[in-house]
């Protein structure tokens, strides 16, 4: 009796050990943006069925996988588990923003302005926010705002070359070409390789 006694609990034992490290495993999978998709949401899905988290843990889960959806190109599951998420915990920026995200994604344009916003006013320095709100703007033709959020993110991070290019093109649809070449051209010192970017620089290059 006493050898299968200990023999139970070494089991129970070894048993736990490797199923905190499946645990442990899944969050690297889930909370990883490089992360293969399919493999992130069954990670993540994973990790809502385990019980284990709960609160907060549990709605940053539920945005991983939303973000492993989005990035799947599966928008509907992803604006529902962002919906989860914002009902589960409405002060959780993160989910409005990439819900936000998505709605930009499928035109739906307002609404992704309002999720930003709402993003933004819970977090007001949440950079991609602000850079995303700026796209928006820009997808809206409304270039003076895009400008705005554009600086904004800039301000916030002075290195972003994305955000040059962006900014960039705002100022190209204003007419204002000197500051979009100026905003072109600092973009490629930073790194950014964009095709449009690109093809800017080149008809930039060919008034001049």
């Amino acid at each position: 009796m006493f050898r299968t006694a200990s023999f139970a609990v070494v089991f129970l034992a070894v048993w736990t050990q490797a199923a905190l490290a499946d645990f442990a495993e899944d969050q690297r999978w889930c909370n990883s943006p490089g992360t293969r998709s399919d493999i992130a949401i069954d990670a993540c899905t994973r990790i809502l069925l385990s019980g284990q988290f709960t609160g907060h843990d549990f709605v940053v889960t539920l945005t991983n996988r939303g973000n492993s959806y989005g990035r799947k190109g599966q928008m509907e599951f992803a604006i529902s588990d962002y919906n989860k998420a914002i009902r589960l915990k409405p002060d959780h920026a993160p989910a409005f923003g990439n819900r936000g995200r998505i709605f930009g994604m499928t035109g739906l344009i307002d609404k992704a302005i309002a999720d930003f916003n709402e993003a933004i006013r819970l977090r007001p320095s949440y950079l991609g926010a602000i850079a995303d709100r700026g796209w928006a703007f820009y997808l809206k033709g409304d270039w003076d705002r895009a400008i705005s959020d554009y600086s904004e993110a800039i301000r916030l991070k002075p290195k972003y070359g994305k955000v040059f290019g962006n900014r960039g093109l705002a100022y190209d649809k204003k007419g204002d070409q000197r500051q979009a070449l100026q905003d072109f051209k600092k973009a490629y010192v930073l790194g950014a390789r964009h095709p449009m970017l690109l093809q800017k620089l080149q008809e930039y290059k060919a008034l001049q």
